[in-house]
C-alpha cells in the first residue's frame, strides 16, 4: 500500500507478503519435512527533500521458522534537467546504503529511466564470519520496473 498526496513531501508505504503458504514438503528421500512460510514486512516513505532530491528510508523485516532478517535501508535519488522536457525529467541517479542486521552493509548505486531502475549494489560481510571472508561479499544487479498507474493498483489511494 503507498498513501501518495500530491500536495504533501511524505508518501508512506507498507507492506506484507506470505511464501510458500501451501509449506511443501522439501525432502527427497520420501520423508515429512515441510517448509515453514515465510513472513515478509515492509514499510517507508518517500520524503521529497526538493524538486530534484528525494529520500527514501525503509525497513524489511523477514521471518521463517526461529529466523529472522532485519534490514534498514536509505535511498537517494537524484533527478536530472531534461533540456526537452524541463517540467517532467525521466532521469535520476539513484544510491544508498541498508544494513541486514549482524550480516552485511549493502552499497548500492545505479540509474533510474521513467518506470524502471537499473542498479548494482555490494554486500559487504560484517557477520561474525569476516574474518574468514575478509569482508567480501557479492555483487547483485537488479533491474526493477514500477507500476505506479493507478488504474492497475486497486488499492493505491491518490489525492
Amino acid at each position: 500500500y503507498k498513501y501518495y498526496d500530491k500536495l504533501k513531501k511524505v508518501s508512506p508505504h507498507a507492506g506484507f507478503s506470505l511464501f510458500r503458504v501451501a509449506m511443501p514438503n522439501e525432502s527427497l528421500t520420501g520423508e515429512i519435512n515441510r517448509l515453514p512460510i515465510r513472513w515478509l514486512f515492509t514499510g517507508g516513505c518517500d520524503y521529497i527533500v526538493n524538486e530534484k532530491i528525494t529520500f527514501n528510508p525503509g525497513l524489511f523485516i523477514m521471518t521463517q521458522a526461529k529466523a529472522i532478517d532485519l534490514v534498514i535501508s536509505t535511498l537517494l535519488q537524484y533527478k536530472f534537467k531534461n533540456p526537452l522536457y524541463p517540467a517532467n525529467s525521466l532521469y535520476s541517479a539513484i544510491g544508498g546504503l541498508s544494513y541486514r542486521y549482524k550480516d552485511a552493509v549493502i552499497v548500492r548505486g545505479g540509474l533510474k529511466w521513467s518506470r524502471y531502475i537499473f542498479s548494482i549494489s555490494y554486500d559487504m560481510n560484517v557477520s561474525y564470519l569476516k574474518s574468514y571472508t575478509h569482508m567480501r561479499g557479492g555483487f547483485e544487479i537488479g533491474i526493477i520496473y514500477i507500476n505506479d498507474n493507478p488504474k492497475n493498483l486497486s488499492r493505491t489511494k491518490i489525492i
